[in-house]
């Protein structure tokens, strides 16, 4: 259903993961991140790691503004993002992205 945002946690019990680390939504859906531990960040932007991927036509996001690849959420913070774009999403936490910290969203129509 529309409306309802699927959740992430960031960092649960300080682990350097998301969780769940793969999502599928549809078209128009939403996901909201939230910070569990401290020292995270969600990110799609090219710059932040090799890892990232969006679909051609997608627009990057990030929880910060800019290129601030370091920048970090709150503990508590809820970061959302509404994909309007079908395909594979691979995201990262900008800091430990070398660390595994790695999550897909895959969009169907």
């Amino acid at each position: 259903p529309t409306g309802a945002a699927t959740q992430v946690d960031v960092g649960p019990e300080g682990r350097l993961r998301f969780d769940p680390e793969d999502i599928e939504i549809g078209v128009g859906d939403t996901v909201a991140w939230t910070a569990r531990s401290p020292g995270h960040n969600v990110t799609t932007r090219p710059g932040a790691s090799p890892k990232c991927q969006s679909p051609e036509g997608a627009e990057p996001f990030s929880s910060y503004e800019d290129d601030n690849h370091f920048a970090i959420m709150d503990v508590g913070a809820v970061f959302t993002h509404q994909f309007t774009v079908a395909g594979e999403y691979v995201y990262v936490c900008a800091p430990h992205a070398d660390q595994g910290m790695v999550g897909t969203v895959t969009v169907v129509e």
